[in-house]
């Protein structure tokens, strides 16, 4: 998929790994994130192995994650992949990294997270008029929570709809978040997020 986020192709594979790439593109506590990255080449006790990440990401804290997608926990029954898995973290940690397994009821716990998500995954290349940019940097700028109805009279739209779409756009390119588990209401709170600055720690 194209990513506006990172202004690269995306390429996954099965529907983990897919619905990771839709959340990390469009949530704002995403900054940076890229779908197999690279390829770990290690030795441990005098074996080598190869491991392949499905994912990583920088958290909007700085935190970063390297990802490893499983459908469920039955997906990790065999003994020596959990042993490899194991290496890697630890090669993570030295690294300064987090591991972790992510697995599909995580990526997409319910059906109001799916839906919010691919709401946001179809408005991330929605553009804004001037004055609407203004007021939605206004919004962000002003470092205080607000409510989902609140915000569209902020921006000076009546149209419900229309303000809608324009709220979500501004969430899918990561100026606001809100609990995207629950369904999006008139009440629903925005956070906003400040911009990532510097260079992305996971870009070479």
């Amino acid at each position: 998929m194209p990513s506006r986020k990172t202004g690269l192709t995306q390429v996954g594979e099965g529907e983990g790994e897919k619905r990771l790439a839709f959340l990390n593109e469009v949530d704002a506590a995403v900054s940076d994130y890229q779908c197999h990255p690279w390829q770990i080449i290690s030795q441990v006790d005098g074996r080598r192995f190869k491991y392949r990440p499905d994912a990583i990401r920088v958290m909007h804290d700085g935190t970063i994650e390297v990802i490893e997608v499983k459908r469920t926990f039955r997906d990790l029954s065999d003994a020596d992949y959990r042993r490899m898995l194991a290496k890697v973290k630890e090669i993570c940690r030295q690294c300064g990294y987090h591991f972790r397994v992510m697995y599909l009821d995580e990526i997409v716990p319910n059906n109001d997270h799916r839906d919010n998500v691919d709401i946001l995954f179809g408005r991330r290349y929605m553009s804004f008029t001037e004055q609407r940019a203004r007021r939605l940097r206004a919004l962000r700028l002003s470092g205080e929570t607000i409510s989902w109805n609140d915000a569209r009279k902020a921006i000076g739209v009546t149209d419900v709809l229309e303000g809608d779409s324009i709220l979500e756009a501004a969430a899918a390119i990561g100026m606001f978040r809100f609990e995207l588990a629950e369904p999006r209401t008139d009440r629903t709170i925005l956070f906003p997020y400040a911009a990532a600055s510097g260079p992305s720690p996971i870009r070479i």
